[in-house]
């Protein structure tokens, strides 16, 4: 009888040492989130990612990256018939240095059509320094050499430039036709 009284006390003071003690781990010291995460990895109750480091928690998704983007049209001011295997490059640069610009977005026309040729270069906006300027850069290739090119620079986004270009090209001096009976040097 008295064995029983034993067993029945000692129950009664572990449920009252166990409600006494803090449920929180101190620093140094094995907390009880720890214990019951080792006792899920032991069991294989669930993945606690106690030896991987990784949480079994879905961490949130990261916010969408939102884009910008610069739309237009290539345009000539002279007559121009686009052959069928022109290639059109458009390119957004930063230009940063006078005598380097970075390439921020590009896009090639492959089937450009007739002249006025629409764009749309999409960037991370991200990217953009709001003190540097932006221009807007067209080559028309034809079979591999740029036969049109803009010579101005057509300003875009930042320094009260909108997002929206016309981009004016001009026949290059390579392909200007030579005068009658004369071939270029």
């Amino acid at each position: 009888m008295i064995k029983r009284y034993a067993k029945v006390l000692v129950i009664i003071f572990a449920a009252a040492f166990s409600l006494l003690l803090p449920r929180s781990s101190s620093s140094g010291e094995l907390g009880t989130d720890f214990m019951l995460d080792l006792w899920k990895y032991r069991t294989g109750e669930a993945d606690t990612g106690l030896l991987t480091g990784r949480p079994s928690r879905k961490m949130p998704d990261a916010p969408p990256v939102v884009f910008a983007s610069v739309s237009g049209s290539i345009d000539c001011r002279q007559d121009l018939a686009l052959h069928s295997n022109d290639v059109i490059d458009v390119v957004l640069l930063d230009f940063a240095a006078r005598d380097a610009a970075a390439i921020i977005t590009s896009q090639k026309i492959t089937s450009p059509g007739q002249i006025p040729i629409p764009f749309k270069l999409t960037y991370d906006p991200a990217r953009i320094n709001p003190a540097h300027h932006y221009t807007v850069q067209a080559r028309i290739m034809r079979n591999g050499e740029p036969a049109f090119i803009n010579s101005t620079p057509c300003f875009v986004i930042t320094h009260g430039y909108s997002n929206a270009a016309r981009v004016i090209v001009e026949q290059t001096k390579n392909t200007l036709p030579s005068p009658a009976g004369k071939e270029p040097y």
